[in-house]
């Protein structure tokens, strides 16, 4: 396993860090086209880290057995 998935090989094997951009830039525009008032840099920071127990050996092994 050389990359860290944040979704199943059954689900499109997307990376970690793939997910972790698509999440980032979809509150990007969240924030943009609905203009809440809430501070974007918290919710920024809460899009990178929200999977990153993805990355836990057990979450990532779980995957692999599935191949």
């Amino acid at each position: 396993m050389n990359e860290i998935l944040a979704k199943s090989i059954n689900y499109g094997s997307l990376t970690l860090l793939e997910h972790t951009q698509q999440v980032t830039q979809a509150v990007e525009v969240f924030a943009k086209r609905f203009a809440f008032d809430f501070d974007v840099e918290i919710a920024r920071k809460g899009a990178i880290i929200h999977d990153l127990g993805k990355a836990h050996p057990h979450f990532q092994r779980k995957d692999s057995d599935a191949q």
